[in-house]
């Protein structure tokens, strides 16, 4: 799979994930903290989702290996489909964090995770000489 294939659809996940932290922080402003501002709340809520943003990549890298190698010319719609997935999905856990506590850094942080995820992707599309 072409490499600009793989830059696009992270391209598309980076954005898609933008938009959804846009929104929760448009909404941030207009809903009420969940969680009470407690620092060791805070910081489990933190090292929770930043735990499960981190530990689903090894599983996600396998099956969209699997699914490359299951469409050897063109990438199915449903391998891009979830190449973008895979690149926004931590904007979602960071829009829970935003929302539960209300600490814009952390799920900044959190939302980090989607630039490692499309770094793997770009590593991933890479052609490889046999």
């Amino acid at each position: 799979m072409a490499k600009k294939t793989c830059l696009l659809l992270g391209a598309t996940g980076l954005l898609a994930g933008g938009v959804i932290l846009f929104v929760a922080n448009l909404l941030h402003r207009y809903i009420p903290v969940l969680v009470p501002p407690l620092p060791f709340l805070s910081g489990l809520f933190f090292l929770f989702f930043l735990a499960v943003a981190l530990l689903e990549i090894p599983l996600m890298l396998v099956v969209l290996r699997r699914m490359k190698r299951a469409s050897l010319q063109h990438p199915s719609k449903a391998y891009c489909g979830l190449s973008i997935f895979f690149v926004a999905f931590p904007a979602i856990y960071a829009s829970f964090y935003l929302l539960l506590i209300g600490w814009l850094v952390g799920s900044l942080a959190i939302a980090a995770t989607s630039l490692l995820r499309f770094g793997l992707l770009l590593f991933e599309g890479r052609e490889v000489a046999v």
